[in-house]
């Protein structure tokens, strides 16, 4: 048979100071560049030395991009294929793999496709998935290694990292923060008169909401080291005192903006700010709800992430809301937070170390903070006084908040320019949030992308909205980041489902797609949010010749896209305190038996996917150095990354191999048959809570219909796979899949995990559209 070679490179590029766009070639003809691979000091091409790097001269994007080294590849893609649809005769082990597993409906898709996805015959209900491979081993079915596992276990690691630091580190800071603040503010009141007094107030007031949702509720008896409350865990921190009591002129004022965070009732006044607060954001969600002192946590940093000093009246001739006299009021509130702060160089500490890890988790805060009100100050100050007009001046020129996150009133009217209106919406709502949410990319294209006017054909779609003024798009699809990241099939996807039938759509996508395009490495790079969208981008471009048959069809395209939206969604799970959410508003001549030969092994497969497999090493990587560096990993975070990287460094030397039509070692196929234990160090010492794949987020918000855009992964489903070996045989191997559901729930019951465990379990919703071009639900 003839094989068509195509020649897929990767090219390692040193970082300079000045980071210039890296170019990449990686077989899909594509302009996804490459971000900078620094080859570490013991990598044997020796081509190149990484740069001594001044981090006090560098940002922090800067500064955490250099933990990011992606190492070269250079891969001839030379699999030879067969022809579809296949016969059960051209599959070797066909009749050994089909006696052990019920390949049902599923069979017909197997034959079709050269793969299938389907529930999991062994446990239809599987929330773990390592599992199936230890399954699969004792029935000695071909593993087949899916990069949707390994995209998982990385999220377990994300997840699991951030938990323990906000545990153990940023639970103490939050809380001496919000005390030292109350009680310095309560002094201050006490020793003035008239405004600056209610300043004060509004400032001590601010801060003993946040110390009120930290501490242990009176319902609960905590006692000893840890802290052993009745419903979790609080570890006791020596200079954390629990025993808080509110003062009574603050009182009332804590009493009424906590019976709003509790209740979750959604847009209503804030007694303290006057504007309209989105109280269902206060749900503790995530893995917050493993423990008390988490969900504690939650609604602190969610109060403190979200409530915002405005700068500006809502309009020039409000009477009610935010006026001019309540604007002016506020910003010289978060004058007087942002001196007192600056002014207590312990807190000023915990602040930006509470800043610093997550932004390099998540990213810079997408609102005006503490430093920006600083340097502001400082502008408009003469002569030992303020000037409240030019402080205000001077802000509108440092803001650069590109997401509404319903804070305020914001509506957008169908028939004038969405942008320009969010715009003057955002500069309107302007002000100081102490640890603002963080710029999202993917939040910042649905902003975008709602709005817009429907036209008819869009009247079924699921992004239509029907309001007082006209039909919108009043919900963007996990789709429009897909497409975006460079998914032709996402695309094809909305303009199928009409998705996209709404006036300027299609420019507001292209106008996106252009800049995604002009991002630098730094950019894909600056954190580990970006870089994991950076990650998956290798699994949304399309398989050509050379790639395995299976990997070659329009089907694989939309299972590879679906893994890809999955871990899409972890990651909205796993910062859904921190990322700012969006609102709208052929056969061998002989097989085995054939008489007078020993039938050869079966053996299993690696998905071969190298680019993503290496990205995700370099994600990896990222997170070990970088946490290293900030002293916030503990040895047990430390094993568990460096297992992983350790295995994703095996699956690319082995995918690579596969894809160039090279015979495995036995080292490399035991390495796979065996790959259930090998994953164990990765998720070592971590609860069975933490490795469910059963996890939801919400991550829009639509007004008009006051719903919520739920992302969710389910229970783990099997994927069948055929593929040929050097020796020209085709086998079936089978391996863990995650499943991937998005719908509209009401924002008045924002979803936890165990509430979307209980839904799987009672009432799924339906799977996307496209699932059935590659699986089957039962």
């Amino acid at each position: 048979m003839k094989t068509t070679r195509t020649k897929i490179t990767i090219l390692a590029t040193i970082l300079a100071l000045a980071l210039a766009a890296c170019s990449s070639g990686v077989g899909n003809g594509g302009n996804d560049p490459d971000p900078r691979p620094h080859p570490t000091p013991n990598d044997d091409t020796g081509r190149l030395l990484t740069e001594a790097i001044d981090l006090s001269a560098m940002s922090a994007a800067d500064a955490f991009s250099r933990f990011y080294t992606l190492d070269a590849l250079d891969v001839e893609l030379k699999v030879p294929g067969f022809a579809l649809p296949l016969r059960t005769t051209e599959i070797a082990n066909f009749d050994d793999v089909a006696a052990k597993i019920d390949l049902g409906v599923g069979q017909e898709l197997l034959l079709h496709n050269g793969f299938a996805v389907r529930p999991n015959p062994f446990d239809e209900k599987e929330e773990d998935i390592v599992a199936m491979y230890k399954t699969l081993r004792t029935k000695e079915i071909p593993l087949f290694v899916t990069v949707d596992s390994l995209l998982h276990l990385y999220h377990i690691q994300f997840d699991e990292t951030l938990r323990q630091i906000e545990e153990r580190i940023f639970y103490a800071d939050l809380f001496e923060i919000s005390k030292v603040m109350m009680e310095n503010h309560l002094s201050m009141m006490a020793g003035t008169t008239g405004d600056e007094a209610t300043q004060h107030r509004m400032a001590a007031t601010f801060f003993a909401v946040a110390l009120s949702m930290l501490e242990p509720q009176a319902n609960q008896v905590c006692r000893g080291e840890p802290w052993e409350c009745d419903d979790g865990l609080f570890e006791a921190e020596e200079e954390v005192t629990f025993a808080v009591d509110i003062p009574t002129s603050l009182a009332q004022g804590v009493a009424a903006e906590r019976e709003l965070i509790d209740a979750h009732r959604g847009f209503v006044p804030s007694p303290l700010m006057t504007y309209k607060e989105d109280y269902s954001q206060y749900v503790p969600r995530g893995h917050y709800t493993r423990s008390e002192k988490l969900k504690n946590y939650f609604r602190a940093m969610m109060w403190m992430g979200r409530i915002t000093f405005r700068l500006h009246p809502d309009s020039e001739t409000a009477t009610e809301g935010v006026t001019e006299a309540i604007a002016q009021q506020q910003t010289r509130t978060a004058v007087a937070i942002t001196r007192a702060l600056q002014g207590n160089l312990d807190l000023l500490h915990k602040w930006k170390r509470i800043e610093r890890i997550t932004g390099f988790y998540v990213g810079h805060a997408d609102d005006l903070d503490i430093n920006d009100y600083d340097a502001a100050i400082t502008s408009a100050t003469n002569s030992g006084t303020l000037d409240i007009e030019a402080l205000r001046a001077d802000l509108d020129v440092r803001n650069d908040s590109r997401i509404g996150s319903g804070q305020g009133e914001c509506t957008v009217n169908p028939g004038g320019d969405a942008n320009a209106q969010y715009e003057a919406c955002l500069n309107r709502l302007a002000g100081l949030r102490l640890f603002g949410q963080k710029f999202v990319p993917d939040s910042y294209y649905f902003q975008n992308l709602v709005s817009h006017d429907a036209r008819p054909e869009a009247v079924d779609a699921f992004t239509y909205v029907p309001t007082q003024v006209g039909p919108i798009r009043g919900f963007p699809r996990g789709l429009d980041v897909m497409s975006l990241l460079g998914s032709d099939v996402a695309r094809t996807i909305l303009s199928e489902t009409n998705d996209d039938a709404y006036d300027g759509y299609d420019e507001a996508h292209g106008d996106l797609t252009d800049e995604i395009d002009a991002y630098s490495a730094l950019e894909w790079n600056q954190n580990l949010y970006w870089s994991w969208l950076f990650g998956l981008k290798p699994l949304l471009k399309e398989f050509g010749a050379g790639y395995p048959t299976a990997m070659q069809t329009d089907a694989w395209a939309r299972k590879s896209m679906t893994g890809a939206l999955a871990s899409w969604a972890a990651l909205r799970h796993d910062t859904i305190l921190y990322a700012k959410q969006s609102y709208t508003g052929g056969a061998t001549s002989c097989g085995p038996g054939c008489e007078g030969e020993t039938p050869p092994p079966v053996r299993g497969y690696v998905e071969p996917v190298p680019e993503a497999y290496n990205r995700l090493l370099a994600i990896a990587r990222m997170t070990r150095l970088g946490l290293e560096s900030m002293e916030v990993l503990d040895e047990f975070g430390t094993a568990r990354l460096e297992k992983l990287e350790e295995i994703l460094a095996r699956l690319v030397s082995i995918s690579v191999r596969e894809l160039e039509n090279e015979e495995l070692t036995e080292e490399d196929y035991d390495f796979i048959k065996s790959f259930g234990t090998k994953v164990e160090g990765v998720i070592a010492g971590v609860t069975e809570k933490a490795k469910k794949t059963t996890i939801v987020a919400d991550v829009h918000t639509d007004g008009n219909t006051a719903k919520v855009l739920e992302e969710g992964l389910g229970y783990v489903d099997m994927i069948t796979v055929a593929y040929r070996l050097p020796d020209g045989r085709v086998l079936v191997g089978a391996g863990p899949v995650t499943s991937y559901y998005e719908f509209k729930h009401p924002m008045s019951d924002r979803l936890t995990d165990e509430a979307w465990r209980t839904m799987l379990e009672r009432n799924a919703p339906d799977r996307p559209e496209w699932f059935s071009d590659f699986g089957v639900t039962r």
